[in-house]
């Protein structure tokens, strides 16, 4: 919905206005705090607004403005119905709020005192419009589990603009897998979760920091070796003010790299695939120019470019290739006979096609020599082997490796990075969480060490599903 910024505003005023009031110790704060702004908003009562903010003495629009901002707002959306609590991740709380004509997602964040730091109110997904015929599924719908997954699934494979999924659930010993939709619109094939392929993006970094940590236990390299010492010798200018770019801050995201290289652009490429020609000469003229802003190792900041160097740096060092590399160290060690970068004629006929945000089908990606970042294609099947793995589950050869990858290597407050993993609280629980995404694929993966319990999910979609999967980590 276009006018969603106009809900964000009335809304933002009507948060900061209320909780700058309160101090919140408790998830029961936070839901009277959404009772307030449901009852102000239903019954179109700025004066209430207004009383809120005599209370604690902040400047207040007009009232005439904000009566207007509420008039137009509920034209648009119609009756707030209810706020659905859903899950707290860290100190941010997570509302479906469903008024008469949409569904949105309300997040907060609080902090150490309960106080909300910030929020933000936005469409669950991207395109609200359905499917008229019920998607098909290989879900018997017996058992608990069985509804569960349907009760979460079904609101977003009705989706118009989403194509299929495949689920594992993980608890302990056992893998539950599920399909819905197609492989490729129209083709009524559902996804099989031993065969189908799916790209799974930016969740091939937990398998290059994993590849990390075998080489660190193997004592093959060390976490804070200079990363210069495995380029050319014409790249020298990589440290800031003495200290160096090392491996571990290429895996925890703290390397001071960009998101992506700034020569990515330069040269002509078709924009649905951006990655495509971005070659290793490419990747080191731009490292050759390259000189940080910051000091490594002190802020994150989510780097595509910097995982697909480290791949590529571990690749270099042992003389041969990432894709060599990775199925030598973890993909033959667990049976993960699925999971590959390079496609065979039989492979590209089991891979499903991917729908970009248009519903438009993409091509596949080839992100080249940052293939290590987001370049491997699996199986639900194989991605469910590889989390039940990282819950211990794997041959003694690569554990100590899992382990060292889990391991928290930098936190902030707010981020909290393992090897490649994210370490996130999710009801009190630590969970270590990716979630992957191309222009025509989306990917969510997620264990509870504690509980023994994880999830897999790929879709051939561009609609986002790391809410869905949170859903599933409940």
């Amino acid at each position: 919905m276009k006018n969603i910024p106009l809900l964000t505003a009335i809304l933002a005023i009507m948060l900061s206005i209320a909780v700058n009031g309160y101090t919140q110790q408790t998830r029961q704060h936070i839901d009277s705090l959404q009772q307030i702004l449901k009852q102000a908003y239903n019954q179109q009562q700025p004066e209430a607004l207004d009383a809120l903010m005599q209370v604690i003495q902040q400047p207040a629009p007009p009232k005439e403005v904000v009566a207007q901002q509420l008039q137009n707002v509920y034209k648009q959306l119609g009756n707030w119905q209810k706020a659905s609590y859903m899950y707290q991740l860290n100190q941010v709380y997570f509302y479906t709020v469903t008024f008469e004509k949409q569904q949105v997602l309300l997040t907060l964040l609080t902090d150490s005192l309960g106080k909300i730091r910030y929020y933000t109110f936005k469409p669950i997904y991207s395109n609200q419009l359905h499917k008229t015929e019920k998607v098909r599924s290989n879900n018997s719908l017996t058992s608990a589990l069985d509804k569960k997954v349907d009760s979460l699934v079904a609101p977003y494979i009705q989706l118009q603009n989403t194509a299929g999924i495949c689920i594992a659930i993980i608890d302990k010993n056992t893998v539950a897998t599920y399909s819905y939709g197609e492989t490729k619109k129209g083709n009524k094939q559902l996804p099989d979760p031993a065969t189908t392929l799916f790209e799974i993006g930016s969740n091939t970094k937990t398998f290059t920091g994993l590849l990390l940590a075998a080489g660190i236990v193997n004592k093959e390299v060390e976490p804070d070796e200079d990363i210069e010492r495995f380029l050319p010798d014409s790249i020298t200018n990589l440290a800031y003010q003495g200290t160096p770019i090392t491996l571990l801050t290429l895996a925890n995201h703290t390397s001071s790299l960009p998101r992506i290289p700034g020569n990515l652009f330069t040269l002509k490429t078709d924009t649905s695939t951006p990655y495509n020609h971005y070659d290793s000469s490419l990747l080191l003229a731009y490292l050759k120019q390259f000189h940080p802003a910051y000091k490594p190792g002190t802020t994150f900041a989510y780097s595509n470019l910097g995982m697909g160097l480290l791949g590529q740096l571990l690749a270099w060092h042992h003389h041969t290739t990432y894709e060599a590399l990775l199925t030598q160290t973890i993909l033959q060690p667990l049976h993960l006979n699925h999971t590959k970068l390079t496609l065979t004629a039989e492979d590209s006929s089991k891979h499903a096609q991917g729908y970009n945000e248009r519903n438009e089908p993409n091509a596949l990606w080839n992100m080249q020599s940052l293939n290590a970042a987001g370049g491997l294609h699996s199986t639900v099947t194989d991605m469910a082997r590889y989390i039940q793995a990282n819950l211990g589950k794997a041959p003694a050869s690569l554990l100590p490796a899992i382990q060292l990858a889990q391991h928290r290597t930098f936190t902030d407050g707010v981020n909290q990075v393992g090897l490649a993993w994210m370490i996130q609280q999710l009801n009190g629980h630590d969970i270590f969480i990716h979630d992957g995404a191309t222009f025509g694929f989306k990917s969510f993966i997620a264990f509870d060490k504690e509980s023994e319990k994880g999830v897999v999910i790929l879709t051939n979609c561009a609609e986002n599903i790391t809410l869905l999967g949170y859903q599933f980590m409940q």
